[in-house]
């Protein structure tokens, strides 16, 4: 009976030191490394008029990941971000991705998103 306690007592133990490790591990890889708006304009037509709809929105860069409102690219795919200025200080943010690639009209330069992902994910975290 001694040996039964002493053995869930362990693996109680152990499983509460995985859950812990797993949830660090977890907050490093899920961690928020930067974020950029950038603005979605629709176009509607109803009869003779047609309404611009401009919606701000943001995209956020994670260790393993490209967030955006209805996209998800893991990091994997991600072959590389660039910038090309287009007019004032905006333009667009291109994410070239094994699925194509992907363009976002920012207003304002994303030069600490260009940044963290230059310094984070491609060339990788200095020693």
């Amino acid at each position: 009976m001694d040996e039964d306690v002493v053995i869930y007592v362990y693996s109680f133990l152990f499983n509460a030191i995985y859950l812990e490790l797993f949830k660090s591990v977890k907050g490093i890889m899920m961690s928020l490394l930067a974020k950029h708006a950038y603005i979605k304009v629709e176009k509607h037509v109803s009869g003779l008029r047609m309404e611009r709809i401009r919606e701000e929105r943001t995209l956020y860069l994670y260790r393993d990941k490209i967030v955006t409102k209805h996209r998800e690219i893991a990091m994997d795919d991600v072959r590389d971000l660039s910038f090309r200025k287009m007019y004032g200080s905006g333009g667009l943010l291109y994410v070239h991705a094994t699925q194509g690639m992907f363009t976002y009209p920012m207003t304002e330069r994303p030069d600490d998103l260009l940044a963290a992902y230059r310094t984070y994910i491609k060339n990788g975290p200095s020693p």
